[in-house]
């Protein structure tokens, strides 16, 4: 497995910090890990990426200040998709 490096995805002047990602290609998840990354963007935004096993699902979510409330939410069959 090799963990996506962040750096090489999201352009340079995005102002993006990863707090944390676990993603990687492939990417083998039990029904246990559902963290799957976190990206903090400019203007309190932030893009979680989370797996949802029942569905073997990546969900990935665009929200400010409460994930409760997303702007966006997507899903994804598999980590390349998640990446791009």
């Amino acid at each position: 497995m090799n963990l996506i490096n962040w750096d090489d995805v999201l352009p340079d002047d995005a102002g993006a910090v990863v707090a944390f990602s676990s993603l990687s290609i492939p990417d083998e998840r039990d029904e246990f890990q559902h963290s799957v990354a976190e990206i903090r963007l400019p203007q309190g935004r932030v893009i979680d990426v989370g797996w949802e096993h029942a569905r073997a699902k990546y969900v990935v979510t665009l929200f400010t200040d409460e994930y409760e409330n997303p702007l966006e939410q997507v899903e994804c069959d598999d980590p390349q998709s998640v990446v791009a």
